[in-house]
């Protein structure tokens, strides 16, 4: 359901906003993720418009329905109207980011993991990495995949194998962190420093943690991280799995390999389909 109209009261330590409806006070009560995100602009004669569920629960002592997100905030001035969240234009930024794309890159990283007996200084660094090149059609263009020798802890741990779909001799036979750096640079010139899409964070952050540990300058290209873009735009208050967003785009229920060239495949399948869906 949607509603819109002027904040009455607010208790944000309760969580509960109230608006006027005649003379009828209605009671709604927000997320702690909602709060976090919004509360500078949650004031008395500030406008909000969201979605909300209808059946209610009790929250101090009074029955509220729970706000869902948040489609627009405003506040009209004698002048102007001060817009602090809108939705639509989210949503528009969006579009422009999905079709704004020339070549992209869709990359994916796995990395060795801690395990109880992995020292103190233990660093996470990444053992493989997986490319998918394609233009902005997704007409594929290259595809990489590299398997990469830690450098501080050579030897990979039982946890580290056990989770992962590859070997030992698989990262033997790799190339140093050093050769990817470069193989990784000369990819990003020859395509004219293309947007990398990656999905979550962890990659970004595995990859500045490597340039620290081989006292390389940080490379910085364009990322896009796909599942920060489908939060936003979906209003998702929780993370969502690669492969969930897959099966909620294709109906194809698949078991993670965690490869990440396959991985790399999978985030360009979501990107294209996202990109349709966005751009209805």
């Amino acid at each position: 359901m949607i509603k819109i109209g002027l904040i009455h009261s607010i208790d944000l330590d309760n969580r509960l906003i109230t608006m006027k409806n005649k003379n009828k006070i209605e009671y709604f009560y927000l997320q702690n993720g909602l709060i976090k995100k919004f509360q500078r602009y949650l004031t008395k004669k500030v406008f909000i418009e969201f979605d909300y569920s209808i059946d209610e629960k009790i929250v101090n002592k009074v029955s509220a329905k729970k706000i869902n997100y948040f489609i627009k905030i405003f506040k009209n001035t004698p002048h102007n109207r001060e817009i602090y969240y809108d939705l639509s234009i989210i949503r528009n930024g969006v579009k422009d980011l999905l079709y704004n794309q020339e070549n992209i890159i869709f990359l994916d990283l796995e990395m060795t993991m801690q395990s109880f007996e992995s020292p103190k200084d233990f660093k996470s660094e990444v053992i493989q990495a997986g490319f998918l090149i394609t233009d902005k059609f997704g007409n594929d263009l290259e595809r990489k995949n590299y398997y990469i020798k830690p450098t501080l802890f050579p030897k990979l741990n039982k946890r580290t194998l056990k989770f992962l779909s590859l070997s030992e001799e698989d990262i033997d036979s790799g190339i140093t962190f050093s050769e990817f750096y470069n193989e990784f640079k000369a990819i990003l010139e020859k395509y004219n420093n293309p947007s990398i899409v990656v999905w979550g964070k962890n990659d970004i952050l595995a990859l500045k943690i490597c340039y620290e540990i081989n006292n390389l300058e940080p490379l910085n290209p364009n990322f896009i991280n796909l599942l920060q873009v489908h939060k936003n735009y979906f209003n998702l208050k929780n993370d969502l799995g690669l492969f969930d967003a897959y099966k909620k785009y294709t109906g194809e229920d698949l078991d993670q390999d965690h490869d990440a060239l396959v991985d790399a495949f999978m985030t360009k399948n979501v990107f294209f389909e996202f990109k349709k869906e966005a751009t209805r």
